[in-house]
């Protein structure tokens, strides 16, 4: 998937602890509840990770959750383009709220 959907967010503020539904994947850690998952990874990494001793339910969840945030935040900014759009438009046309006020 290409990054230009996030091109259109000139003006925005800072999204990305914004999930789009209320909650942040921290407030979903705390209180996690966990689920056996069944996948299939390659015999090789597999003998690697055990080898390091590294947690592969730890280890698969941290990209896991990046990702879900990183569609979570294109699903937010697809769903808010036109707002977003116009607000630009404006920024662009008056500038920011105020501006004539400011000292520097």
């Amino acid at each position: 998937m290409a990054a230009e959907p996030l091109c259109f967010a000139k003006y925005a503020h800072n999204l990305s602890a914004h999930s789009g539904r209320g909650r942040t994947m921290q407030d979903e850690v705390a209180n996690a509840k966990k689920s056996p998952v069944n996948l299939r990874i390659r015999t090789s990494l597999q003998k690697k990770a055990k080898d390091l001793g590294l947690n592969l339910s730890q280890t698969l969840e941290n990209p896991l959750e990046a990702e879900i945030r990183r569609r979570e935040q294109l699903e937010w900014l697809e769903a808010n383009r036109q707002a977003i759009e116009a607000y630009n438009r404006r920024i662009d046309d008056r500038g920011p709220a105020l501006a004539g006020y400011r000292g520097f």
